[in-house]
């Protein structure tokens, strides 16, 4: 049998995942087989930058004011990618930092000082008085804070050991 193939190689690069399509067409002697074959995924995406990745980019960009290109011709084994790059690198520009802004992220609703302290008051006994202590279900009925909440705040936040009532 007389074998004769051709190799194509294409990748197509969609949100982060590299795939390699290898289209392989054999042709024989009795009949042309056309397949798709060796559909191979390789995760390229990367975790978030670390504290030391931007650290780096930070000096780099401050002290030798390089761009993104630069950055990733100079370190080729970080595997940055370009569009964060240039993100962090605007950020620096802008704010003079490479840290999150302060005050950012989820706001905290359930856990905040005043409703520790309200669940530290209702949920351990008063001195002097046993049995004075109230289950999670009573503080969240009283208090409006939901169940999870009560058990979330007492187990992290007072490190109580509760048992489900």
């Amino acid at each position: 049998m007389n074998k004769k193939y051709s190799k194509k190689a294409y990748s197509l690069y969609n949100q982060g995942v590299l795939i390699f399509f290898t289209a392989v067409k054999y042709s024989m002697c009795n009949g042309t087989i056309s397949l798709t074959s060796q559909i191979a995924s390789l995760f390229t995406n990367m975790a978030p930058l670390t504290a030391e990745d931007r650290c780096l980019i930070k000096c780099l960009r401050v002290e030798k004011r390089l761009n993104a290109f630069q950055m990733m011709r100079e370190f080729p084994l970080r595997k940055w990618k370009k569009r964060t790059l240039n993100y962090l690198i605007r950020k620096i520009d802008k704010t003079g930092s490479a840290d999150r802004a302060s005050g950012s992220g989820r706001r905290r609703s359930a856990r905040t000082h005043e409703n520790i302290q309200v669940v530290d008051e209702l949920i351990c006994s008063q001195e002097g008085l046993p049995g004075t202590s109230k289950s999670p279900r009573e503080i969240a009925r009283e208090t409006g804070i939901s169940y999870s909440s009560v058990r979330r705040i007492a187990k992290k936040d007072l490190h109580l050991d509760i048992s489900s009532s």
